[in-house]
C-alpha cells in the first residue's frame, strides 16, 4: 500500500471542508421550515436565522475535524517527517479525546455555544464521517491523487463559503431589539426605575428580618428600614414556573395556565415586561433559572435577556432552538452527559453538589453592572429584572459563609449529595433518605448560608445604585417566587403542598415618593399584587382582561382583602422524575388554598381539606377540619366563590395564538423534550 503523499492529505482535510458545507447546506432548508412555522418570525428574518445556523455547523465541524488532522500532522511530522496517518484513525482519535473536553467546556456556556455544539456536533461528527468514508473510497481507486491538485484552491473555496454565509446572517439588527425603538417617549418624566428582584426559593421564616434567631440577612435588616415590609405576604403557587407567571401577569395559575400541565406562558396574556416597555422602558432580565427563559415564553416583553453567563436575546438563540434540525440530539446529548455527572464525577469529587451548581449572585450582578455602565439608556426609565438562584437546590454555599453557620466537623459532614443535592423520591417522602436530626439541621445551615451570601451580595448591587445617583428613583421590591420544605410535614424543596414553608416569602419595596420608611405592613398580601403595583407607580392604567381583584401596595388600607389566594396543578414536574416503582398516586390531585392572617384552608381534589390556625399552631401540625367547623366550611366557601367568580378569558382574546386546549399530545411531548434537554427533568 503506498504511503499517502502530502497532496493526499490535503485532500483529506478538502473533503473534511466539503462535508461540512454539504451538511450546512442541507440543513438550511429544514431550519427555515421548522422556523417559519415555529417562531412566526417572518420569512427574512428566518432566512437568516437559518444561514446563521448552519454556519455555525459548518465552522464547528470544519474546526473540529481540521484541528484534528493539523494536530496529529504536527506530532508525526516531528517524529517521522512524514504523516503517515490515515482520514479515519484522526477522527476516531478526536472524537475520543476532544469530545468529552467540547462537551464540558460548552456546558458552562448554556446558550451561546452548548446548544450551537454540543447539540449538532453530533451531525458535524456524522459529516466527518461521511467525508472520512468518502476519502477511502477514492483512495482505493487511486483517483485521490487527481483530486489533491485541487484540494487547495477548493478547501479555500470552503472556507470563504463557510465564512460567508456566517457573517451573512449578521446583517442587519436584531430582531430582540427592535421593541426598544418603537415606544411613545412622551411623558416619561417623573417615572421611577424599577428593579424586581426575586431570591428564588426563600423562604420568609429563614430571614433574621421575619424574626428568624440565625442572623441570615443583616444588610436586609439595614434596608427594611428605609423600606416597607410586608409581614405576611405569599406566593401564588409553590414553584418557579407558575409563580413567576402569576408575578409578571397578575393572574392565578388557573389564569395564565402556566403549570406542570402547560409549561410555557402563552402570547395571549400581557406580561409587566410587554407593558413597560410599550410605555417607553427598557427592560432586561437576569435570569439563573431554567423555567424564566425564552423556552417557556416568560421573557416576552424584555429586550436583552441575560441567561446563565450569556445574552440569550440574539438570533444565534433563536437559530439554534429545540425545534431545529439537531433537537433530537439534545435530549440524548444531555442524558449522556448527566448520567456522567451522576455516576463518575460525583463519585470522585471533593463536592459533588459543585456539578449542578448555578451562577452565583457575584456573576450575576457582574452583568446586572455591566448593562448599567455601557447599555442603559439614561433617557429612558428602565425596569431590571433578576433571579438569583442561591438558595435554591442544590444547597452550594461557599465554604467561608457556611462557616458562619456550620463547624468544621459539620461542614466537613455536609459534602454528601443527600444533603446538598437530595433525589426527587426524597422531596416526596424525606422518610426514604434515612435522615437523622443531624442531617436536618447541617441542610438547613447551608440553605441560611445560601440566604445570607445572597444578602451580601444584595448588598454590593444597592451600592452601585447608591453610587450612580439611581438609588432613590429606582422601585425596588425584593421578594421570592416560593419558598422551601427543609424537613416539615415529612418534604424537601418544593413544587408541591400549599403549607406556609412553600408560600410565605419575604416582600421588601422601597421607593421614598410612594413606600413611609419602616413601615410594616400586617394586611396579607400576594406576589400577584406586584403587577398592579408596578404599573400604578409608572402611571400606567391597563390591565389585563378578567384579572382579579388585586391591592396596590403603596396605598393599602387594614383588612382591604382579608384572604389570599394560591394553588398548584398536578404536580407533574415531580413526578415524571419519581420512580416508577413507587405508588405516587396520592400526589395525583390538585390543590387550592385560602390564607388570612389567622387561619389556613388547604381544599384537595382528592380527599379531606385541611384546615389550621396559624395562631397557635404555625407549624400547621394539628387539621382542625371537621365538616361541623363553621370557620373552616366558610373559608372554604370563601375559595370555591372565588375561583369561580374569575375570568379566564386573556387580555388579548384576538391574537392568534394557541390555548393551553388547543394544545397537541405531540406538542406536549415536545415540551417535555425541552424540559429534559435543559437538564430540569430526566
Amino acid at each position: 500500500m503506498k504511503t499517502p503523499t502530502k497532496k493526499a492529505n490535503n485532500t483529506g482535510i478538502f473533503i473534511v471542508i466539503i462535508s461540512a458545507v454539504l451538511y450546512g447546506l442541507l440543513i438550511i432548508p429544514i431550519d427555515l421550515f421548522k422556523m417559519l412555522k415555529s417562531h412566526s418570525v417572518g420569512f427574512f428574518l428566518s432566512v437568516r436565522l437559518a444561514f446563521r445556523s448552519c454556519g455555525w455547523i459548518m465552522l464547528m465541524t470544519a474546526l473540529f475535524t481540521a484541528g484534528i488532522l493539523i494536530f496529529i500532522r504536527i506530532i508525526d511530522k516531528r517524529r517521522h517527517k512524514v504523516f503517515e496517518l490515515s482520514l479515519k484513525q484522526a477522527i476516531l482519535i478526536g472524537s475520543g479525546i476532544f469530545v468529552p473536553l467540547f462537551f464540558y467546556l460548552f456546558d458552562k456556556f448554556y446558550d451561546k455555544f452548548k446548544v450551537i455544539v454540543g447539540l449538532e456536533l453530533f451531525g458535524g461528527i456524522a459529516a466527518a464521517l461521511i467525508g472520512g468514508i468518502c476519502y477511502a473510497f477514492l483512495r482505493s481507486r487511486e483517483r485521490a491523487y487527481r483530486l489533491a491538485s485541487v484540494s487547495p484552491k477548493a478547501s479555500v473555496i470552503g472556507t470563504l463559503v463557510i465564512i460567508i454565509l456566517f457573517g451573512l446572517s449578521f446583517i442587519g439588527g436584531e430582531g430582540a431589539k427592535t421593541a426598544a425603538n418603537s415606544y411613545n417617549s412622551s411623558g416619561l418624566s417623573g417615572r421611577p426605575n424599577i428593579l424586581l428582584i426575586v431570591m428564588d426559593t426563600v423562604r420568609a421564616d429563614h430571614l433574621s428580618l421575619y424574626g428568624y434567631p440565625l442572623e441570615t440577612t443583616p444588610f436586609l435588616n439595614k434596608m427594611a428600614k428605609e423600606s416597607a415590609v410586608f409581614k405576611n405576604a405569599f406566593a401564588a403557587s409553590p414553584w418557579t414556573l407558575p409563580s413567576h407567571a402569576s408575578i409578571f401577569t397578575g393572574l392565578y395559575p388557573s389564569q395564565h395556565h402556566a403549570h406542570a400541565e402547560h409549561f410555557w406562558l402563552d402570547d395571549a396574556y400581557l406580561t409587566l415586561a410587554e407593558i413597560l416597555s410599550e410605555n417607553g422602558y427598557q427592560t432586561v432580565s437576569f435570569s439563573n433559572n431554567d423555567y424564566v427563559t425564552s423556552y417557556h415564553n416568560l421573557t416576552q416583553g424584555f429586550e436583552r435577556t441575560w441567561y446563565k453567563g450569556s445574552w440569550t436575546d440574539s438570533l444565534t438563540n433563536i437559530a439554534v432552538s429545540h425545534s431545529t434540525l439537531g433537537g433530537s440530539v439534545v435530549s440524548f446529548y444531555n442524558w449522556f452527559w448527566k448520567e456522567i455527572q451522576i455516576n463518575i464525577l460525583a463519585k470522585v469529587i471533593h463536592n459533588p453538589a459543585s456539578i449542578w451548581d448555578y451562577p452565583n449572585a457575584a456573576t450575576t450582578n457582574k452583568a446586572v453592572i455591566e448593562w448599567l455602565n455601557e447599555e442603559r439608556d439614561n433617557h429612558r426609565p428602565f425596569f431590571i429584572f433578576i433571579n438569583y438562584m442561591d438558595a435554591h437546590m442544590p444547597y452550594n454555599p461557599d465554604d467561608e459563609t457556611a462557616r458562619l453557620f456550620l463547624n468544621e466537623q459539620d461542614l466537613k459532614n455536609s459534602y454528601r449529595l443527600k444533603l446538598r443535592f437530595p433525589p426527587i423520591e426524597y422531596y416526596l417522602d424525606m422518610s426514604k433518605g434515612g435522615y437523622s436530626e443531624t442531617d436536618i439541621r447541617i441542610m438547613r445551615r447551608l440553605y441560611d448560608a445560601g440566604i445570607r451570601y445572597l444578602d451580601t451580595q444584595l448588598e454590593k448591587l444597592i451600592s452601585k445604585f447608591k453610587r450612580s445617583g439611581i438609588y432613590d428613583k429606582t422601585l425596588v421590591i425584593i421578594t421570592s417566587d416560593h419558598g422551601e420544605y427543609l424537613g416539615e410535614h415529612n418534604r424537601l424543596a418544593h413544587g408541591i403542598g400549599l403549607n406556609d414553608e412553600v408560600l410565605h416569602v419575604p416582600l421588601i419595596v422601597r421607593y421614598p415618593e410612594l413606600f413611609k420608611s419602616g413601615t410594616k405592613y400586617d394586611t396579607v398580601v400576594s406576589l400577584i399584587d406586584i403587577y398592579e403595583t408596578i404599573l400604578s407607580s409608572a402611571n400606567i392604567k391597563e390591565h389585563q382582561k378578567g384579572m382579579p381583584e388585586s391591592q396596590i401596595l403603596f396605598d393599602l388600607k387594614e383588612n382591604f382583602r382579608p384572604n389570599v389566594f394560591s394553588e398548584f396543578h398536578f404536580p407533574l414536574h415531580l413526578l415524571i422524575n419519581a420512580s416508577l416503582r413507587e405508588d405516587n398516586s396520592k400526589f395525583f390531585m390538585e390543590e387550592k388554598s385560602i390564607r388570612s392572617k389567622t387561619n389556613l384552608l388547604i381544599w384537595k381534589s382528592r380527599g379531606e381539606p385541611e384546615f389550621y390556625n396559624m395562631i397557635e399552631d404555625p407549624l400547621q401540625l394539628k387539621n382542625l377540619y371537621s365538616k361541623d367547623n363553621k370557620k373552616a366550611n366558610a373559608m372554604k366557601q370563601q375559595l370555591l366563590s372565588f375561583y369561580k367568580s374569575l375570568n379566564y378569558m386573556p387580555y388579548h382574546a384576538s391574537r392568534n395564538v394557541k390555548r393551553v386546549n388547543d394544545i397537541s399530545k405531540k406538542e406536549k411531548l415536545e415540551l417535555l423534550e425541552r424540559l429534559r434537554g435543559i437538564g430540569y427533568i430526566k
